[in-house]
């Protein structure tokens, strides 16, 4: 028995746009960079709708984060129950396994008094620093938020494609 439910999408790539994530390294950065993404029919970059809401909860419930967000980008609205986190680079100081539990909290206080049977989904993309293999993944996950906590709680992040 799989702890994905079979329309939950969870996947490790290898992260190469333009070394854009090893330059933002070099800046020495701590905590988590916010961007804006190429979204369809679109012809700019737009920072996703969760953006600002996760923003302001990060300062209030983990202040000790830094935050880099980008100034005067537009969000994208999105009229639906879903989660659509934005796509994030973790410095070398955040792992992706704080990130999730991170994003994980939030989502939980999000959806606090939600009725058991409303149904919703999570969509996220963190771009992380694979320590052991020195290189630049992004993590990317579609899917239900009860399969996101399954992440979490079974499964070391950091071994979660090596099958």
């Amino acid at each position: 028995m799989s702890i994905f439910d079979d329309k939950d999408l969870c996947e490790e790539l290898n992260y190469s746009a333009n070394d854009e994530y090893q330059q933002y390294l070099k800046t020495t950065p701590s905590g988590i960079k916010f961007l804006p993404e190429k979204c369809p029919e679109v012809s700019e970059l737009l920072l996703k709708s969760e953006t600002g809401t996760f923003v302001k909860w990060i300062k209030k419930n983990h202040k000790s984060i830094n935050l880099e967000i980008p100034p005067k980008s537009q969000k994208l609205s999105l009229n639906s129950n879903e989660y659509w986190m934005p796509l994030v680079f973790l410095a070398s100081d955040m792992s992706l396994q704080v990130y999730l539990g991170i994003v994980a909290s939030y989502i939980y206080d999000r959806t606090k008094g939600m009725l058991s049977n409303d149904k919703r989904g999570v969509h996220l993309k963190a771009v992380y620093n694979d320590q052991k293999l020195q290189v630049s993944k992004e993590f990317v996950y579609d899917g239900s938020i009860e399969g996101l906590e399954n992440i979490i709680k079974k499964i070391d992040v950091n071994k979660l494609m090596e099958h």
